[in-house]
């Protein structure tokens, strides 16, 4: 339910992140296999690995993005990522070439990790099925990954000072305006799901279910967080009796964010339509925007500095490690469309 925020850069996630998410049909793969997109090194970047990648980011992206025109970024997105393929394997390269090793008890750490989004073990195999990987293939990715991540530690991290008391007091002056707690709204929700391109049926019967709950809350001494983990069909929150915690502006989609600020705290609202179904929504409490001391903030402020650091320092090693590497995308790959 909650909206994810999006990350000003996508090269700055790609190591870190591994994802077991994203595949195609059959009949596409069929089509593209053996199609080279750009070589680093020498070593190939298939089309279908390419398109796994951008079909993923791309249908969250359009979930989550508020812009309307959104299908005007999706060429800069999908050069974004075949850059973020590039450095993944110039990174790979660099990795093994300073013969990083990494211990058998890291990796069956990192397929842990993984596995551990799955329900099961059986969910998890499946998974792998779908997308053509044996489990051999996927320990060879994880322990790519987490060679990436050490080799990062190495060329980096361990070369970024900690920020002193003076830089944070510093970066806390010249942003003192920034340094506030914005407005927020923590609410409990019923959810009904029905997408925009449900039939009428479908539409119709979701409508009723929400209009039965919403019957029921009318009644006297009716628990609301009770009555959400009984009808309520958001899988994040129905346990928690409908709590989604505090939220700001901006974090939640426009019906659902204008609604929830509009009610008084204990006021419950009408029915509200968004694209993800039919809500009832009950405001918890409220809390006002307020300035931060520095105080307040130091902690916070230094994760920061050194966020920052990190990042302006990565840009720069991966960048020199672009200079020294041999490159080539396919001029195919420039008029390739879904």
């Amino acid at each position: 339910m909650r909206r994810k925020r999006k990350s000003n850069s996508i090269k700055k996630n790609v190591v870190f992140l591994i994802c077991l998410l994203g595949f195609c049909t059959v009949t596409l793969w069929a089509k593209v296999i053996n199609k080279t997109v750009a070589t680093v090194n020498g070593e190939i970047i298939l089309l279908d690995e390419y398109q796994k990648k951008t079909e993923l980011f791309i249908d969250q992206y359009k979930k989550i993005s508020r812009e309307e025109d959104v299908e005007s970024k999706i060429e800069k997105i999908k050069e974004e990522i075949l850059n973020q393929m590039i450095d993944e394997k110039l990174m790979s390269q660099e990795a093994e070439k300073k013969k990083i090793k990494i211990s058998k008890r890291k990796i069956e750490k990192g397929i842990d990790s993984v596995k551990e989004r799955f329900s099961g073990g059986e969910e998890f195999k499946k998974e792998l099925k779908r997308q053509k990987i044996t489990q051999k293939e996927f320990k060879e990715k994880i322990r790519k990954q987490l060679m990436i991540m050490e080799l990062i530690d190495m060329a980096v991290r361990s070369k970024i000072s900690e920020p002193t008391a003076e830089e944070i007091e510093e970066f806390y002056k010249t942003n003192k305006d920034k340094m506030v707690e914005p407005e927020g709204v923590r609410v409990r929700h019923i959810l009904i799901t029905v997408s925009d391109s449900a039939t009428k049926s479908q539409k119709a019967s979701a409508l009723k279910k929400i209009k039965e709950a919403q019957k029921k809350l009318k009644k006297k001494g009716v628990d609301f967080g009770e009555l959400a983990k009984e009808y309520s069909q958001d899988p994040a929150s129905s346990k928690r009796g409908g709590d989604l915690g505090f939220f700001v502006r901006g974090e939640m989609v426009p019906e659902f964010e204008k609604a929830s600020f509009a009610l008084n705290v204990g006021q419950t609202s009408d029915i509200v339509k968004t694209k993800f179904g039919y809500h009832i929504i009950k405001c918890e409490g409220k809390r006002a925007r307020q300035k931060k001391t520095l105080e307040e903030v130091k902690d916070n402020l230094k994760n920061l500095i050194f966020r920052q650091k990190m990042e302006e320092k990565y840009e720069k090693w991966v960048k020199e490690l672009r200079n020294k590497a041999n490159v080539k995308i396919s001029k195919e790959f420039l008029i390739i469309k879904d």
